[in-house]
C-alpha cells in the first residue's frame, strides 16, 4: 500500500488527476508523453502493476489482479 501512496504522490507531482477506487486508482494527464514518463518512473514497483492508455493510467495493486 505504501507504493500505491507514493505512486499517487508521483502523480500530483506530475499534474495528474486522479480518481481513486478500491485497488488503486486512474490518473489522467495533458499530454499522453507525460503518461509514459510516470509508467516509466513506477514500473519498478513490485506492489503495482500500471497500463497507459492515451493520456491516462490505469494504476492498480497486483494482489487485487490474483
Amino acid at each position: 500500500m505504501e507504493r500505491l501512496t507514493e505512486a499517487r504522490t508521483i502523480a500530483i507531482g506530475m499534474g495528474g488527476t486522479i480518481t481513486n477506487n478500491d485497488v488503486g486508482f486512474i490518473v489522467c494527464f495533458a499530454a499522453s508523453q507525460t503518461a509514459e514518463q510516470f509508467v516509466m518512473l513506477i514500473e519498478e514497483y513490485e506492489e503495482i502493476t500500471a497500463e497507459q492508455q492515451q493520456r491516462c493510467v490505469i494504476v492498480v495493486t497486483v494482489n487485487s489482479l490474483m
